[in-house]
């Protein structure tokens, strides 16, 4: 229930094929499309299938991104920091929350944003 109040796209069902439609991720791309201007992001998001439904829209919108989840090794989590923390190019991380969580030193940002299904 808590996932599907971010995009009945997260739904897997077999028979029924659910449109990646979000307020939440229009929303989103709007404040990073519009309002952002030079200012470096992070959006924690809880879910990682919402994370991927994320990454699509930033890919239609031609933004490019970093992406942080669980399944990020190790050694290539600290390049990623690096590069968002010192490339004025990398402007949006998008971080699952649990993978996040622990000794990451992301400065550079001056928003961030946490969005969870309430």
């Amino acid at each position: 229930m808590r996932q599907i109040c971010n995009s009945p796209a997260i739904i897997k069902n077999e028979v029924i094929v659910y449109p990646n439609y979000s307020i939440k991720i229009d929303t989103l791309i709007t404040e990073l499309t519009e309002n952002l201007s030079d200012h470096k992001v992070l959006i924690f998001w809880q879910f990682t299938s919402m994370l991927a439904l994320i990454k699509d829209a930033l890919e239609v919108e031609n933004l490019d991104y970093l992406y942080l989840d669980g399944k990020t090794p190790a050694k290539d989590r600290q390049g990623l920091v690096n590069e968002f923390q010192n490339n004025n190019d990398s402007k949006i991380f998008l971080i699952h929350l649990k993978a996040g969580g622990v000794g990451l030193n992301l400065t550079a940002a001056y928003y961030v944003y946490i969005i969870n299904p309430w």
